[in-house]
C-alpha cells in the first residue's frame, strides 16, 4: 500500500487475486482516481473511466484484443513494410 496524499492505494498483481477481486468482489474496490495533474497528463482512459463513457471505451477496444488480431500486429515490420510499398 502506498499513500498518495491522503489517499491510501493499495495495488494487486497477483494474477489469483486479481481475478478474486474482479469475479466476486468488485463492489468492494473503487476504480483508481488520477490525481489531477495525472490526470492531465493521462487524458480519459479506459483505466479512469466509469459508467456510460467505461463502457463505450470499452466496446471500441475489445476488438484489438482478441487473439487473431494480435497475431496480425506480431508481424516483424521486415515482412509488413515492402507489402505497404507495394
Amino acid at each position: 500500500m502506498i499513500w498518495f496524499g491522503p489517499t491510501p492505494r493499495l495495488t494487486v498483481a497477483e494474477p489469483e487475486l486479481v481475478r478474486e477481486i474482479f469475479l466476486t468482489r468488485a463492489e468492494a474496490f473503487d476504480r483508481y482516481e488520477a490525481h489531477p495533474v495525472v490526470r492531465q497528463l493521462e487524458g480519459d482512459g479506459l483505466v479512469s473511466l466509469h459508467g456510460d463513457k467505461w463502457a463505450l471505451h470499452r466496446r471500441v477496444l475489445t476488438d484489438a484484443f482478441y487473439p487473431d488480431n494480435i497475431n496480425v500486429r506480431k508481424e516483424p515490420k521486415t515482412e509488413v513494410a515492402p507489402r505497404r510499398a507495394a
